[in-house]
């Protein structure tokens, strides 16, 4: 049997046992800038590292995940540092993920049924977090969120949103560097409170905001950038050099 046929039929039999692995898409590089186009299949990914290509694994995409519990992941790929789930009605839980000790990135969309955020405090090098999940029953509670994420990214469900006016203070991320928000009820803005870590900023579709004293902790070299065609038509504050106001609904 030739080493081609032989890392097939391994990979076959893993299947086997770990139906989601067809469903995969696998890289090996740590960096969070690399294009998910340089994913590879698993079986090309196989042929380019050998026997033990499950251990060469640093990301890992999910595109259509069919089984309900996900310690087979960290069986399976025990170096993964960057796990994206791209869809799944069927998990419920992302109980298991706590096993991936270098997990430190977490890319959550498309999830239909899973709601319990508290999950995500069991995973304790969690820096990089985006929640873009479909779940009808999901509300984002900041305080049920890692602590010690730098970078973390709040989408909305479908059209609706998944961070309300009622709790907008992120200064409990002592370490939040980048922050992504996508919703349209947020208020008046007055309840936001940002942390002075912050370097970069995003906030799309808000068009309520009318006090603008969140900017008040921020570094005059913040990058923000504001696509709202309400803000557009606002004076912004003229000590950031770097903010960028998009008309956009």
């Amino acid at each position: 049997m030739s080493n081609y046929e032989e890392i097939v039929e391994n990979l076959t039999q893993l299947i086997e046992h770990y139906p989601d692995i067809p469903n995969s898409l696998f890289h090996d590089d740590e960096d969070w800038g690399i294009t998910s186009g340089m994913y590879l299949y698993p079986k090309a990914f196989a042929l380019k590292w050998g026997d033990d290509w499950n251990l060469k694994v640093r990301k890992m995409t999910i595109t259509a995940g069919k089984t309900k519990k996900l310690d087979w992941i960290s069986e399976m790929f025990p170096n993964l540092v960057h796990l994206n789930f791209a869809g799944s009605s069927t998990i419920k839980s992302l109980l298991g993920l706590e096993k991936l000790t270098n997990l430190k990135v977490l890319c959550l969309e498309k999830l239909s049924n899973w709601k319990d955020l508290n999950e995500l405090k069991n995973i304790k090098n969690l820096r990089r977090l985006r929640i873009e999940v479909n779940s009808k029953d999901l509300k984002i509670d900041l305080n049920e969120l890692p602590e010690e994420i730098s970078d973390l990214y709040i989408g909305q469900n479908k059209i609706e949103d998944l961070l309300f006016a009622e709790n907008l203070d992120f200064t409990r991320f002592k370490n939040l560097t980048i922050l992504t928000i996508v919703a349209t009820q947020l208020g008046d803005g007055g309840a936001f409170k940002l942390p002075s870590s912050l370097k970069e900023f995003y906030i799309y579709k808000n068009n309520s905001f009318a006090n603008l004293s969140m900017f008040s902790t921020l570094s005059e070299d913040c990058k923000i950038v504001i696509r709202s065609l309400h803000l557009s038509t606002m004076a912004m504050p003229k000590e950031f050099k770097n903010i960028n106001i998009i008309p956009h609904n």
